[in-house]
């Protein structure tokens, strides 16, 4: 684990190297530092994940295929739930800290903090999740850092935010 001088030089540094990752099959753009380890998982829901410190600062971004359009608060209560019962099947239950709406990609937007307890650690993490609908799909970034860490990359985390745009 940095020191918080340390995180806060690499939160800097992060906020500068900023670069597109454009997908147009799943219909977005957004930036992530160019430092950080990418990875594009198959056969999940994630579709881009973008992480430094081994992980313990990282984002990702999912996105369900919806049958028909979703208005915003059913896709979140659902969402919620599914979250709810992989975190807990994972033995890391969540605790809703504040919830309020918000914009993703110039949509309205649900956002989400939530701490969690990090599986057999005595270390907490903070999640911060926003989930939007834009035409037939329902997309939810969520961030997740170490509570020590996690504000310290809060800006980092607004720019990518800021630069979702929905193609």
């Amino acid at each position: 684990m940095p020191g918080k001088k340390q995180a806060q030089e690499l939160a800097q540094t992060a906020l500068k190297e900023l670069v597109e990752y454009k997908n147009p099959e799943h219909g977005f753009s957004i930036k992530y530092p160019q430092s950080w380890q990418k990875e594009e998982p198959k056969n999940t829901g994630v579709i881009c994940k973008f992480k430094t410190l081994n992980g313990l600062v990282s984002y990702r971004l999912a996105m369900d295929q919806l049958p028909a359009p979703m208005a915003l608060d059913a896709y979140t209560k659902v969402s919620i739930e599914g979250i709810k019962v992989a975190m807990v099947a994972a033995k890391m239950p969540l605790k809703t800290v504040e919830q309020k709406s918000g914009v993703f990609g110039g949509v309205p937007a649900t956002e989400i903090i939530y701490t969690l307890k990090m599986e057999g650690s005595e270390r907490t993490a903070k999640a911060r999740f926003i989930l939007a609908t834009y035409k037939s799909r329902g997309y939810v970034f969520y961030y997740t850092a170490d509570s020590q860490l996690f504000d310290t990359f809060m800006p980092v985390i607004r720019a990518v935010v800021e630069s979702m745009k929905f193609l």
